[in-house]
């Protein structure tokens, strides 16, 4: 059973998609996008080569998990 517009706006409901939800995403300077993906990168490096180089916290971290989980 279809709703009419009625029905919809009777109800306080959408009738159809706003522009504004699905409209292009606005576009990022240069510098923000830069600046995520060298997050994106160095985070997860410099957390293993903190584990590289204290295995004793890697260990600890994993019981913690095991603990979590």
């Amino acid at each position: 059973m279809r709703l009419n517009r009625d029905v919809l706006q009777e109800f306080g409901l959408a009738s159809e998609a706003d522009p504004v939800i699905f409209g292009p995403m606005p576009k990022l300077r240069p510098a923000i996008r830069y600046g995520i993906d060298a997050l994106l990168i160095l985070v997860p490096l410099l957390g293993m080569s903190y584990f590289l180089f204290d295995p004793e916290a890697f260990n600890a971290f994993t019981a913690w998990l095991m603990r979590i989980l």
